[in-house]
């Protein structure tokens, strides 16, 4: 057989293999998210993944948001990093919020390093959340925007991360932490927007304590 004939036999089982994994991948994500339940995390991981492109191509031929494909990998990146981030000095993790979750009354200001420095005014729940990450010795930062979150992890280097945000920017959050070796955890904004978002609030009191 020829080395042509070869590739196109290779081609065609690849054509054939792709769309089966990726159903696969999306039908054990899909489970995760709806049950709970894990089937295969690293696997539907890696598949959904490196094949993202096709995965957002198949889910707009079925006719369903794309954007449930960045809440399967969030998902499955809390299932598989879980024990690493429970295992993990408390004293060593960080908690990223986004700024939109603050009042629109808020009048804390930005500061170059550190993001949003938090003035517990009581005008939002941020307020809250602070003193009790804080007694369980995790550093909280309110950010604007993913390049802070960058930095501020290549300055400090936690040993762990939680993170809230909207689907992409904490897909993307995720992905870079994955990258990195960094056990992380994620809570999706219960409502995404520019200002005045809402998150479950007991969600991120669930990871503080993990």
């Amino acid at each position: 057989m020829s080395l042509y004939a070869i590739l196109g036999e290779l081609f065609l089982i690849l054509i054939i293999a792709v769309p089966i994994l990726l159903l696969l991948a999306m039908i054990f994500g899909l489970m995760l998210t709806i049950t709970k339940r894990k089937f295969f995390p690293m696997f539907t991981y890696t598949i959904l993944t490196t094949f993202s492109q096709p995965a957002k191509f198949l889910l707009n031929i079925l006719d369903i948001d794309p954007l449930i494909l960045n809440e399967i990998i969030i998902a499955l990146i809390n299932s598989f990093t879980v024990d690493d981030y429970r295992s993990s000095a408390k004293d060593g993790r960080m908690l990223f919020l986004p700024q939109c979750l603050r009042s629109i009354e808020c009048p804390a200001k930005t500061d170059a390093e550190e993001g949003i420095v938090c003035l517990e005014c009581g005008k939002c729940e941020i307020a809250e959340i602070i003193p009790f990450a804080q007694k369980e010795g995790v550093e909280v930062y309110i950010v604007p925007g993913g390049g802070f979150v960058k930095r501020i992890i290549r300055k400090r280097k936690p040993e762990a991360v939680a993170g809230v945000a909207c689907q992409i920017e904490l897909y993307e959050m995720m992905q870079n932490l994955v990258r990195k070796g960094v056990p992380a955890q994620g809570v999706i904004l219960a409502k995404s927007g520019c200002i005045e978002t809402i998150v479950d609030w007991e969600k991120v009191r669930q990871i503080l304590n993990a």
